[in-house]
């Protein structure tokens, strides 16, 4: 893997595993977004709900810990959340696969993993419906 895509899949798993910190620092500092945005709030939200929990995220055969991504979060989000973007889109197309193709995976204590996609998609939904 090279350090550029190394980079962007730390910066997705830290935006979406490093949540509340990430968002009061968002909220001070809107790195050129609209923090009001109800998109970028949802998705937000979505990410900052997985933020402590117990899993790893793995790929290509590697694992690690949200704390150890972090960094990367606040630069990847600035580049690449638009004013106007959709969380569902957004998930879909940030929050399953690196550049090379390989798929994020949210694995459990148990074991047992799940596409990082999939989870945010679910989580979105329920957020959605809470707001109905």
């Amino acid at each position: 893997m090279n350090l550029k895509n190394k980079k962007i899949f730390i910066s997705l798993i830290l935006l979406g595993l490093a949540g509340g910190f990430f968002y009061s620092h968002l909220q001070s500092q809107t790195l050129g977004l609209r923090v009001n945005d109800p998109e970028l709030t949802l998705l937000l939200n979505v990410m900052d709900k997985y933020r402590k929990e117990n899993l790893e995220v793995v790929w290509e055969g590697s694992q690690s810990t949200p704390a150890a991504f972090w960094g990367f979060s606040k630069e990847y989000l600035q580049r690449n959340f638009k004013l106007g973007d959709n969380a569902k889109s957004w998930i879909e197309e940030h929050c399953y696969r690196k550049t090379d193709g390989q798929i994020i995976y949210f694995k459990y204590p148990d074991g047992s993993t799940r596409p990082m996609r999939d989870v945010f998609l679910e989580e979105l939904a329920v957020m959605r419906s809470s707001k109905s």
